[in-house]
């Protein structure tokens, strides 16, 4: 909730996890950079209308490509 006008994000190096719900309510998101550092992705991270800067061969790729 107190998200609400966030519109970029940058997760820091050595960032390991995304939990559920981090983002979700975060409506004005637009993109979201993911370090490779980060493994785990929880459920319903953020709306899926966002773009996601990720590095080739991450895990989050991985988990962008199922999201598509």
């Amino acid at each position: 909730e107190d998200c609400y006008n966030l519109e970029n994000v940058v997760l820091p190096d050595g960032c390991e996890e995304i939990d559920d719900e981090a983002f979700f309510c975060c409506v004005s998101l637009k993109t979201i950079e993911i370090p490779p550092s980060v493994i785990y992705f929880g459920e319903n991270i953020f709306p899926l209308d966002i773009l996601m800067v990720v590095k080739q061969g991450s895990e989050a790729e991985k988990y962008a490509k199922k999201t598509i």
